[in-house]
């Protein structure tokens, strides 16, 4: 049996979340957005499902939904882990401060 790594109780957290990331194209800053499903959130990150791949060790933009005020707030995550899953990718984020 595989023990768990997570330090952190998480909860199912079903949103949909707005993902950001910079690239340099040709020496400028192109910034690229699409939304996520929230599968799980702790206070250390978050597990989700995406289109897009993303890349272990990438840092990303998050607009995390805030319900109780109708707002998103920007944070800053690191992906952990990575994988392909039929068409679409799962990824589990690590917030960063």
């Amino acid at each position: 049996m595989e023990s768990e790594k997570r330090a952190r109780a998480r909860r199912i957290y079903n949103k949909i979340i707005v993902l950001e990331r910079s690239d340099i194209v040709s020496d400028q800053v192109r910034n690229y957005r699409w939304d996520g499903l929230i599968l799980d959130i702790s206070q250390a990150g978050l597990g989700l499902n995406t289109d897009h791949h993303l890349r272990e060790g990438e840092i990303v933009k998050l607009f995390l939904p805030l319900r109780e005020l109708d707002i998103s707030v920007p944070v800053m995550a690191e992906v952990k882990w990575s994988k392909r899953i039929s068409s679409t990718c799962q990824s589990g984020l690590r917030f960063l401060s």
